[in-house]
């Protein structure tokens, strides 16, 4: 089969819980840079307060885990750090390896990381919980 529907349905829902937390950290980090008066610390702000959304949207809604919440909340707070890494260094790499200017650098970034992220969450923080969905009637 060439089209796999379900995979295709979990991409879709991934881009919408992605598009509306990266809505929602937008709006607390611009809140926070009017208290705190600093971008970096209110740019954390954002990630983290926004973190426990995508965290149910995509246990619920994008993968339907069944899976442990804990275990698969310590994954995914993995793999958001890891995530965070990877967006702070793909730039200098891309600039450094491939020659790219900054914002082209920036857009091989855009691609990078949400691939990473989603098929790490998909091989890895919530396959057993959707495994186990999967086989339940």
């Amino acid at each position: 089969m060439l089209f796999d529907k379900d995979l295709a349905g979990r991409c879709v829902r991934f881009v919408i819980v992605g598009g509306a937390a990266a809505l929602g950290y937008f709006a607390v980090a611009q809140l926070a840079i009017a208290v705190f008066h600093s971008v970096p610390l209110s740019s954390a702000i954002g990630y983290l307060c926004m973190l426990p959304f995508s965290f149910m949207g995509h246990k619920n809604w994008t993968f339907r885990s069944k899976g442990p919440a804990r275990r698969e909340m310590a994954r995914f707070a993995l793999v958001s750090f890891l995530a965070m890494l990877i967006s702070a260094y793909t730039p200098a790499l891309a600039m450094r390896r491939w020659h790219l200017n900054a914002s082209a650098s920036l857009l091989v970034t855009c691609f990078v990381v949400p691939a990473f992220t989603f098929l790490a969450m998909q091989c890895w923080v919530f396959m057993t919980g959707r495994l186990a969905g999967e086989s339940q009637p």
